[in-house]
């Protein structure tokens, strides 16, 4: 017990140990093209979640967001025992998903500031780092022949959540800090804008303009947080899934698609896609299909994934796996339509950032999306966020007097 006692305290104590555990879990995809770094990548990855696991078990309890979670990834389980049985793409992808969602919780316990430090310094590091592999390598690394626009974070359109929900993580920690967005946050956020305006990655543009919108129009701004509150976004979120995704009404938006954006109708053949997923739910209703490698699914089904979040969801765990998913959602952001918490800055970043989050996943499936459980469990925070935030402001002001 006192090895696990030392252990606990390295794990959730140290900023540079917080700062290394979290860059072994949000694996930049540049390790992916080395094969001896990719596998050293992946044991230090495999071991530090069962450690996380086993701590968390000995602190004998667990929070509601977890016992969602955990749900919901039994859902995909039993979804994956009766349909594809790829119990090996299932083990790794949702051990990850919840050793990084129970070392969240754990830290943000533990040491609040430490764990706002730590993770923006790895994000910062992250978005530098991509950004000067656009300039540098501006058509990507090459790895085997095939890739292309491979960049740091990887595909340049699927480290929209790595880069964007890290941006959110900066301004949350530089509010808590300074109660203001400061110099380095702004360039940051900067720099993950031009990012995305060199590589034109359609779908990334789009999240991070909403973030630059929110920072010139929405923070700080009660009267626009009051308009766009957490019912608000969500209604508008579902809509646009509707329209797009279900309804194919795209053609509403055709002169931002085509004109802005530069893509077809099809949104670059998505829309057959979708509906292929739509013919497979509805072959596999109540469990879906079961969670698969891509490359598989690629050969049997012709599709890697859905290409759209929610409908991946569905296809991978039918309505049950999709009931169990919204659930999740619900608990994480109960915190943030309570009267105290809806109009403070934490929570109206949060329910952006989730709003953001969902209307980037409308034409994509980032399945390493680890930024949004790490966003789940700071919404789930917010009142112990404020609480500390609070603390932190009357030890300044009795410092100061």
């Amino acid at each position: 017990m006192t090895f696990l006692r030392k252990t606990s305290n390295l794990l959730l104590n140290k900023p540079i140990i917080i700062f290394i555990v979290f860059m072994f879990l949000i694996k930049p995809g540049i390790v992916n093209l080395n094969g001896t770094i990719n596998m050293l990548y992946n044991v230090a990855s495999v071991t530090l979640i069962a450690v996380i696991i086993l701590l968390y078990i000995l602190r004998g309890k667990i929070s509601k967001l977890q016992i969602a979670l955990i749900i919901f990834i039994s859902c995909l389980g039993i979804s994956t025992c009766f349909g594809t049985q790829d119990f090996s793409t299932f083990a790794k992808t949702y051990s990850m998903i919840l050793g990084i969602s129970l070392y969240t919780e754990m830290v943000i316990n533990t040491n609040l500031e430490k764990f706002l430090k730590a993770l923006t310094a790895l994000v910062s590091v992250y978005i530098i780092l991509n950004f000067l592999t656009i300039l540098f390598v501006p058509h990507g690394f090459i790895g085997d022949g095939t890739l292309h626009d491979f960049y740091f974070l990887g595909y340049d359109n699927a480290s929209v959540h790595t880069i964007v929900l890290g941006l959110v993580v900066v301004m949350i920690s530089s509010h808590y800090f300074h109660k203001k967005l400061t110099p380095f946050a702004l360039i940051m956020i900067g720099i993950g804008a031009l990012s995305y305006y060199l590589v034109w990655a359609a779908s990334c543009l789009v999240s991070v303009s909403l973030l630059v919108f929110y920072v010139i129009f929405v923070y700080k701004r009660q009267f626009f947080k009051k308009f766009l509150n957490f019912k608000v976004l969500f209604g508008f979120a579902i809509l646009f899934f509707l329209v797009i995704v279900i309804l194919r009404w795209q053609d509403i938006f055709s002169w931002f698609i085509v004109d802005v954006l530069h893509r077809d109708l099809t949104l670059t053949g998505r829309t057959y896609i979708w509906d292929r997923c739509m013919t497979q739910i509805g072959n596999h209703p109540i469990l879906g299909l079961g969670v698969q490698a891509e490359a598989v699914r690629l050969s049997t089904l012709g599709i890697y994934h859905a290409h759209s979040g929610l409908l991946n969801v569905l296809l991978e765990g039918g309505i049950i796996g999709f009931v169990a998913f919204l659930n999740i959602f619900r608990v994480a952001t109960k915190s943030l339509t309570t009267k105290e918490n809806k109009v403070n800055e934490f929570s109206a970043i949060c329910t952006f950032a989730l709003f953001i989050y969902f209307i980037s996943t409308l034409v994509d499936v980032i399945v390493d999306s680890y930024l949004f459980y790490i966003l789940l469990n700071i919404c789930y925070f917010i009142p112990l966020i404020k609480e500390k935030f609070e603390e932190r402001e009357k030890l300044n002001e009795n410092t100061d007097s």
